[in-house]
């Protein structure tokens, strides 16, 4: 599972992990109790940066492309 993964990569990742989730938790208003029985989820391994930015192709020399996605810290929106 990616709990497993980041926490056998590194501590501080790990950590951090963690750190995204009590956020969380404490961002959902009157849902905190739910949210935190449920555990992490997938969205804690993105940090803060869970706020759309943009997307773009990029070409490679051989003719085929890929799409990149962007994310910006959530503090950064516009509010």
């Amino acid at each position: 599972d990616e709990v497993g993964f980041i926490k056998s990569r590194s501590e501080d990742d790990f950590h951090g992990l963690l750190e995204a989730y009590h956020r969380r938790c404490l961002r959902a208003s009157g849902l905190s109790d739910i949210i935190r029985r449920q555990g992490v989820k997938r969205v804690d391994c993105l940090d803060d940066r869970t706020a759309w930015w943009g997307m773009w192709d990029v070409w490679a020399a051989n003719g085929t492309w890929s799409l990149r996605l962007n994310l910006m810290p959530s503090s950064s929106r516009a509010r």
